[in-house]
């Protein structure tokens, strides 16, 4: 396979942006953290399975468009809070994984509703999140 030059490059990633490393890892450690594989990580971020490929590897640059920059970021701060919330993984897991009784997503998997939401939905997420004292107000 013949490698792709500068311009092919600049033209493949244009009206994107390069990820800061320490976003993408950030966002690859939320992926571990959760037990999402690549898969359930590119839907988190709307990403297309193309675009997905070889972009878990260390050395790789990620170019995102402005809505999936925007997601990245809450997402990031979707995990800060959880991880406020309760230090222990098997709760935050439980509250990602079972339908929500209250709030916004009610009926929803926080994980599924997150798949779905709009930026402004995830935003509303994080003041929810925000807001609570523990994880377990929010089951």
């Amino acid at each position: 396979m013949m490698a792709m030059s500068a311009a092919e490059k600049q033209r493949l990633n244009e009206g994107m942006k390069r990820v800061p490393a320490a976003s993408w890892n950030g966002f690859r450690m939320l992926c571990h953290d959760w037990r999402l594989d690549r898969e359930d990580g590119g839907a988190l971020l709307r990403l297309g399975k193309l675009h997905m490929m070889g972009s878990w590897s260390l050395d790789h640059e990620m170019f995102l468009n402005q809505d999936q920059m925007k997601r990245l970021g809450y997402l990031l701060a979707v995990d800060y809070e959880l991880r406020r919330l309760s230090a222990d993984p098997l709760v935050i897991m439980r509250w990602l994984h079972l339908p929500r009784r209250t709030g916004r997503f009610v009926g929803k998997t926080p994980f599924s509703a997150m798949c779905r939401a709009d930026t402004q939905d995830l935003g509303l997420m994080i003041l929810e999140l925000m807001d609570a004292r523990n994880l377990l107000d929010l089951f």
